[in-house]
C-alpha cells in the first residue's frame, strides 16, 4: 500500500472516530483514495490528530487537544533550546504569568537539548517577551517549526514514539467517551438497556458492528430475524460474555433477515418500530445497571476490540468525503481568527441559487441598496461549510479582500456583477440585524424570483459561527 493511501487510511479513520463514529474500517482502492486529494494538506491532518491524542498536558500545560479548541486548530510550534528541568519549569511560568496558552509537546528525541511547545497565535507578543527576557540565558534563539519539521526531530525512533502516544492516548479518550457516555444513557428514560449473548446469538462481527440474532425470532427453517449493534454503543460485561447496549424507546431501527443457510440480507433491511422487537430482549436488572455504572472510564477491557472481525463489506469511500473532511479542516481553521468576519445565513430565507462553486445569497435592502432591484452576495463554496441539517451556510469572508455581488431585477434577470469590500458587506448584514432587533426594520425582501429551483428569501443573521 502506498504511503498517500496508508496516510488517507489512517486519517479518515482516526477522523471519524474522534467525532463520535468509532471503530470504522474503511476499504479504499488506490484510484479512489488518490484522485482529487491534496495529500500535502492530509499529512498535515495526520500530524495533527497524531498530536491531539498524544500530548499529555506534561509540567501543568495544557493539552494539544486543549490548546485545538480555543484556536480552531490553528496554533504555532515553538523550538526551545531548553531541556533541563528547572530552567524550563522556570520558562513556562513566565509564560503562565504572561497568560500564554501552550502546550507542550512530546519529546521525540530525548536528551538533543530541545523542548517543543505549541501556542495560540494571538500570544505570540507575549511569547517573544519570555524569549527576550531568556535570550541570554540560551544557547540559541528559540525558532518556530513546522509540524513536519517537528515530526522529523527524532527520526524514525521519534515517529515510533509519536506513533505509540498518540494509540495510547486515543484509547485512553476513546474509553472515557464510551463508557461515560453509555452510563449517562442508562439515566435516561428515552433508553432502554438490553444484554446480548456473545456465546448465544452472535452471528457476525466486524471491525466496527456485530450481527446479533434476535431472540426468539428463529423458525424451524433456522432463518431468523437480525439486528445490527455499533461497537461505540456497547460495553463488554461478565467476563467477555455478554454485550451490554441500549435501545431507544419509541425510535426506529433495521432489522434484516437471515435465510436458513445463514445468510444475511444486509442490503435490504427492514424499517421497524423499536417497540415490536423491545420485549424478545433481556431487560438490565438492578444489579446489572450497578455494575455497569461502577466501571471506571479506565477500564479498556470493558470495551470492544476494535481490531478484530472482518473488513467492513463496502465499496471505496467517494473522494467527495475525503475533500470535504479536508475542507472542513480548513474552514475550521479560520474561526475565531481576527482575520476573518463571520457571517451565518440561514438557507430557507436567504439562499438564491447553488452553484457549483458558489452560493447566491440577498444582501438586506437597506441604505443605498434599497431599490427595485435585489443585490445577491456571491459566497465562494471554499469559504463557507453547510451546517449537517442544511439550515445554514457559516461563511467566513477575509478582511481587505472582495466578494463579488450580482445585481438581479424584479424578474430575475442578471443586470450587472460588481465587487464590494468584505467590510461593507459584513455592515449592510450587521446594520439589518440592529434594525431587526429594534423592531424598525422594513421588510427587507420581497419575492425574489428564485435562480435554479430555489424559494424566494429574506432573513440574513450576522454571528459567530458554530464550530463543528
Amino acid at each position: 500500500m502506498s504511503e498517500e493511501l496508508m496516510t488517507l487510511v489512517q486519517v479518515l479513520e482516526l477522523y471519524g472516530r474522534g467525532i463520535g463514529a468509532l471503530g470504522r474500517a474503511i476499504k479504499f482502492t488506490s484510484k479512489g483514495a488518490q484522485a482529487g486529494v491534496d495529500f500535502a494538506k492530509l499529512k498535515n491532518m495526520q500530524r495533527k490528530m497524531k498530536l491531539h491524542y498524544a500530548s499529555e498536558g506534561k509540567h501543568n500545560t495544557m493539552k494539544v487537544k486543549d490548546l485545538e479548541e480555543l484556536t480552531g486548530g490553528n496554533y504555532r510550534i515553538l523550538n526551545i533550546p531548553l531541556e533541563d528541568e528547572e530552567q524550563l519549569i522556570g520558562f513556562y511560568d513566565r509564560l503562565k504569568k504572561l497568560k500564554v496558552s501552550f502546550a507542550e509537546l512530546p519529546d521525540l528525541c530525548i536528551g538533543d537539548g530541545y523542548t517543543q511547545i505549541a501556542y495560540d497565535p494571538q500570544d505570540a507578543e507575549r511569547v517573544k517577551i519570555v524569549v527576550d527576557h531568556y535570550r541570554k540565558k540560551l544557547a540559541e534563539e528559540p525558532k518556530e517549526i513546522t509540524l513536519e519539521d517537528y515530526e522529523k526531530l527524532g527520526g524514525e525512533e521519534g515517529k515510533k514514539i509519536l506513533d505509540e502516544l498518540a494509540e495510547k492516548g486515543y484509547k485512553v479518550e476513546k474509553c472515557t467517551e464510551q463508557i461515560s457516555r453509555l452510563q449517562g444513557r442508562n439515566k435516561d428514560e428515552a433508553y432502554m438497556p438490553i444484554t446480548l449473548n456473545f456465546e448465544s446469538i452472535l452471528l457476525e462481527e466486524y471491525k466496527d458492528r456485530y450481527y446479533f440474532r434476535i431472540p426468539k425470532t428463529m423458525k424451524q427453517d433456522k432463518s431468523a430475524k437480525v439486528i445490527c449493534i455499533k461497537k461505540e454503543d456497547v460495553l463488554i460485561i461478565d467476563d467477555g460474555k455478554t454485550a451490554f447496549t441500549h435501545l431507544k424507546n419509541g425510535s426506529k431501527m433495521n432489522i434484516y433477515s437471515m435465510n436458513p443457510a445463514g445468510y444475511i440480507d444486509k442490503e435490504h433491511p427492514e424499517i421497524v418500530d423499536v417497540d415490536l422487537y423491545k420485549n424478545n430482549f433481556n431487560k438490565v436488572d438492578i444489579k446489572g445497571l450497578w455494575q455497569v455504572n461502577h466501571i471506571k472510564v479506565t477500564e479498556t477491557n470493558k470495551l470492544p476490540n476494535f481490531s478484530e472481525g472482518q473488513e467492513i463489506d463496502s465499496s471505496a469511500l467517494p473522494d467527495s468525503k475525503v475533500e470535504n473532511i479536508i475542507h472542513i479542516e480548513e474552514i475550521k481553521a479560520k474561526q475565531g481568527k481576527k482575520d476573518y468576519l463571520p457571517l451565518e445565513l440561514n438557507v430557507a430565507e436567504t439562499l438564491v441559487a447553488e452553484e457549483q462553486y458558489q452560493y447566491v445569497t440577498k444582501l438586506p435592502e437597506i441604505d443605498e441598496l434599497a431599490n427595485d432591484h435585489y443585490h445577491c452576495l456571491i459566497i465562494e463554496k471554499s469559504d463557507a461549510m453547510l451546517s449537517e441539517d442544511g439550515s445554514v451556510i457559516q461563511a467566513y469572508l477575509q478582511k481587505g479582500k472582495e466578494s463579488m455581488v450580482r445585481e438581479v431585477d424584479r424578474n430575475g434577470d442578471i443586470l450587472k456583477t460588481y465587487k464590494m469590500k468584505n467590510e461593507i458587506v459584513a455592515q449592510y448584514y450587521i446594520k439589518s440585524e440592529k434594525l431587526r432587533s429594534k423592531g424598525k426594520a422594513k421588510e427587507l425582501t420581497k419575492g425574489v424570483k428564485p435562480e435554479k429551483g430555489h424559494s424566494s428569501v429574506a432573513k440574513v443573521t450576522v454571528g459567530k459561527a458554530v464550530k463543528k
